[in-house]
């Protein structure tokens, strides 16, 4: 072999050509590689992101929601809890039990208001087609009106109707049938 400048430049050229070939594959191959990683890889990624931001906020925007209905809760809470002396009087009107002693001395001072005096009571059961509701047979008998009899029993402190009224006049005085409810708050309908 002997040195000849022409041929080390054109073995030169060659090396440099197939280099160039070697690195403009590389690259091409490089820059592919990193396009589909973009593509298939990182966009995809970039939306699941996007989308874990938005459920975030919105989380955060229904947390601060329910902080305000809780303080809201809190307050009427607090309300409700300042103002149960005024419920007091509905105890009254419809107690949690039937309390049929207090209820019956209330009707017998009612019934002799009006001029009548009690000769039977009988209290029903409790019906389960109407909780919270009991009902009295009461007869009666007297010489007194039967309006008053009537306004007087359903104006007593305890929430009672008259659901029905039979009287018949006998000699001057009037026997008479009733039948009232009296209402209560059942265990059920407490919480």
């Amino acid at each position: 072999m002997t040195y000849e400048p022409n041929a080390q430049i054109a073995e030169f050229k060659r090396t440099l050509q197939l280099t160039r070939v070697k690195t403009s594959i590389h690259s091409t191959l490089a820059l592919a590689g990193f396009l589909i990683f973009i593509v298939y890889g990182a966009y995809p990624l970039i939306k699941v992101i996007s989308e874990k931001q938005k459920l975030i906020t919105q989380t955060q925007e229904i947390s601060i929601q329910l902080e305000k209905n809780l303080i809201e809760l809190k307050k009427t809470s607090n309300i409700i809890n300042n103002s149960e002396e005024f419920f007091k009087p509905f105890d009254n009107l419809m107690p949690s039990s039937p309390q049929l002693e207090s209820y019956l001395h209330e009707i017998f001072i009612a019934t002799s208001r009006s001029g009548f005096y009690i000769k039977n009571i009988s209290a029903g059961e409790v019906v389960s087609e109407r909780p919270g509701e009991v009902p009295i047979l009461l007869q009666l008998n007297g010489i007194g009106e039967l309006n008053v009899l009537v306004e007087n029993i359903e104006n007593l402190k305890r929430i009672s109707t008259v659901n029905k009224l039979t009287a018949r006049e006998d000699y001057g005085k009037t026997d008479v049938n009733l039948e009232v409810s009296i209402y209560f708050v059942p265990e059920e309908f407490k919480e």
